[in-house]
């Protein structure tokens, strides 16, 4: 790899690591302020403000997610991998081991719950008395961890078993079922993680049922408000994650074509995580900090 080529990929990777940590600060700010709204309420008797309150676990669930998300994309940087440092240290065979980790949280788990728990929230806005309901947070949650854990066990064949079954199948390129590969930074040998396109495919499925369910779910929310700065909040919800997912989708297809480590990889791999960012900053703001703010306010 060329110098001027790894100072590219090295600027995206400490980008990468800026935003995460900025995003990981916002999240634990509206984890806190979310407790502080859920406590005031309690202590003051707002009863009339239980409805906002409701889902506040499910919102602080939303958040967990987020972190869960971006500390998995910290572990799949080439940055941390070069030389001695942080995982640079570890075996070739661990580095490949948590790339596979970080193909079955991130693509198999954290993402498509990130999706669904905004389609739960934005459909209990919808309900007269369902969020109000103590049940509502825990039958939330055990739906999405259902689903989430259903994905990440689809996603672990797909990464644990399928290179096994596929590996005699010579037909078959290797970027179908492998999730790493090997880059030479000045004359060593980095691992790369990579998304193997078996696992791209069923991200995509699973991403394509979700969004549809959301449009479906957002148009009956913005039929049913009448203010139009709700109306304007939805249309942003919607639209980032019905826009936004499945160019993470289109970006993580594409990553196969140029070479693992190279500028272009590296550039169609940050164009997806910042497709996912952008996604989920805007259901931080939307569905966690705003419906709190407006009703301290």
């Amino acid at each position: 790899v060329m110098p001027l080529t790894r100072s590219f990929a090295d600027a995206l990777n400490v980008l990468t690591i800026f935003l995460v940590a900025s995003t990981l600060l916002l999240g634990v700010f509206c984890i806190l302020y979310s407790v502080y709204f859920h406590l005031k309420i309690q202590n003051r008797d707002f009863v009339q403000l239980d409805y906002f309150a409701g889902p506040w676990i499910t919102r602080i669930t939303y958040v967990l997610f987020v972190l869960w998300w971006g500390l998995g994309e910290i572990s799949r940087l080439t940055l941390l991998k070069q030389g001695g440092k942080f995982l640079g240290s570890l075996s070739s065979k661990w580095q490949e081991n948590i790339c596979k980790v970080y193909v079955v949280s991130n693509i198999g788990f954290s993402e498509p719950c990130l999706l669904l728990t905004v389609v739960f929230l934005l459909h209990a806005s919808l309900k007269k008395s369902g969020p109000l309901n103590p049940n509502w947070n825990s039958r939330t949650a055990s739906h999405v961890l259902l689903f989430g854990f259903t994905m990440l066990l689809v996603q672990l064949a797909a990464v644990l078993i399928a290179p096994k079954f596929f590996r005699h199948r010579r037909k078959l390129p290797s970027y179908f079922v492998e999730s790493a590969a090997t880059a030479h930074y000045n004359h060593a040998a980095v691992v790369v993680c990579t998304c193997p396109l078996l696992s791209t495919i069923i991200f995509g499925f699973s991403i394509a049922v979700l969004s549809s369910y959301l449009l479906w779910i957002g148009k009956r929310a913005v039929d049913k408000v009448i203010n139009r700065g709700l109306q304007k909040r939805v249309y942003v919800l919607v639209l980032s994650s019905y826009g936004l997912f499945p160019l993470r989708v289109i970006a993580l297809g594409l990553s196969v074509v140029p070479r693992a480590g190279g500028a272009a990889f590296e550039g169609v791999v940050f164009f997806g995580f910042v497709s996912v960012l952008v996604c989920v900053l805007a259901g931080m703001y939307v569905v966690v900090y705003l419906p709190a703010a407006d009703s301290l306010a």
